[in-house]
C-alpha cells in the first residue's frame, strides 16, 4: 500500500486535461457487510479519490443528508478502527488514493499516539478536517500529520488576503466549499457563485483546488468544471443510496455521469 502524495496526482490528472471527481462516502453507510463492495464500485465507475467519512453525531459542516447517513453508521456499530480497517482493505485493491474525514472531537477523543498508528498503518493517503485552520494547525503536531496530507478550505467570504496566506504553504489541496452553508444544499450554480470561483481559483498558486458543497448533478459540474482542478460530490451519493436501498448500480450510473460531465468537451473552448 504506497502512498500517494495527492498533490502530485491532482497535478498528474489535470496535465492529461482531466479534472479530479472525489467520492464522499461516510464509512459502513449503508452497512457495513458490502461497505468495501460499495467503495470500490464507486472508484471502478470513475472516482478518482474516495474520501471516508468518520461517522460523527455533531458535524461542523454536514448536512441532512449526511448527518442521517452518519446516524444510521453510528447504528450499525462503525468506529474509527472499522474505518480504518475499511481504508486497509480498500488500498490493497485499488491505485487510486483514499483520505479520511473527521472532525477533531472523534481524534482527540480516541487519542493522538493511537490515531497516527492507525492512520499510518492503514495507508491513508490524506486528511481532511473541515474544523482545523491554519492557525491552528500547530496544535495538531501531536498528531504527526503534515500539512501535505492535510486539506486547507476557503470559502467565498475568504478575503484575498487570507487566500494568500492559506496558499502560502503546501497542502493536500484546497476544499473550496461552493456555497455557504452545509453540504447537500438544493439550486444550481449562480454566475455569482461561478464568478466567486473562478476568482479564488485565480488567486491560487501553490495548490490544487477542488470545489464542494451543493453539486447537484452533472450540470453543475459544467458550470464549475474550468474554474478547478477538481470537485468533491458527497450528499448526491448518500441520498442516491437511501433512495434505492440494497442497489449500488444506480450510484455507479450516477458517478459515471458526474465523471463524463467533467470530461465531455474540450474544456478550453468553453466560455468562462
Amino acid at each position: 500500500m504506497s502512498k500517494i502524495n495527492l498533490q502530485s496526482y491532482i497535478e498528474e490528472k489535470n496535465s492529461k486535461g482531466e479534472k479530479v471527481l472525489s467520492i464522499f462516502l461516510t464509512a459502513g453507510y449503508p452497512d457495513k457487510e458490502n461497505f468495501i463492495q460499495l467503495a470500490l464500485g464507486v472508484l471502478e465507475s470513475g472516482a478518482d479519490m474516495l474520501e471516508l467519512g468518520v461517522p460523527f453525531s455533531d458535524p461542523l459542516a454536514d448536512g441532512p443528508v449526511i448527518q442521517a447517513s452518519s446516524t444510521q453508521a453510528i447504528k450499525n456499530g462503525v468506529t474509527l478502527n472499522d474505518v480504518f480497517a475499511f481504508c486497509t482493505e480498500i488500498k490493497k485493491r485499488t491505485q487510486k488514493p483514499v483520505v479520511i474525514m473527521s472532525y477533531l472531537n472523534p481524534l482527540f477523543h480516541y487519542g493522538a499516539e493511537k490515531f497516527n498508528e492507525g492512520y499510518k498503518k492503514c495507508g491513508a493517503d490524506g486528511l481532511i478536517i473541515p474544523d482545523i485552520i491554519p492557525d491552528e494547525q500547530p496544535q495538531f503536531d501531536e498528531f504527526k500529520i503534515t500539512s501535505e496530507e492535510l486539506a486547507a478550505f476557503a470559502a467565498p467570504t475568504t478575503s484575498p488576503e487570507r487566500m494568500r496566506y492559506i496558499d502560502e504553504r503546501k497542502w493536500s489541496f484546497l476544499y473550496y466549499v461552493g456555497m455557504l452553508g452545509t453540504t447537500g444544499q438544493s439550486g444550481a450554480y449562480s454566475d455569482e457563485q461561478i464568478a466567486k470561483i473562478g476568482e479564488a481559483y485565480s488567486k491560487i498558486k501553490n495548490n490544487k483546488m477542488l470545489v464542494g458543497f451543493g453539486i447537484s448533478g452533472p450540470d453543475d459540474i459544467k458550470k464549475i468544471r474550468n474554474h478547478c482542478d477538481g470537485v468533491i460530490v458527497g450528499s448526491l451519493i448518500i441520498k442516491k443510496l437511501a433512495e434505492h436501498p440494497g442497489k449500488f448500480e444506480p450510484v455507479y450510473s450516477l458517478i459515471a455521469a458526474l465523471k463524463n460531465a467533467l470530461h465531455n468537451e474540450k474544456m478550453k473552448n468553453e466560455p468562462a
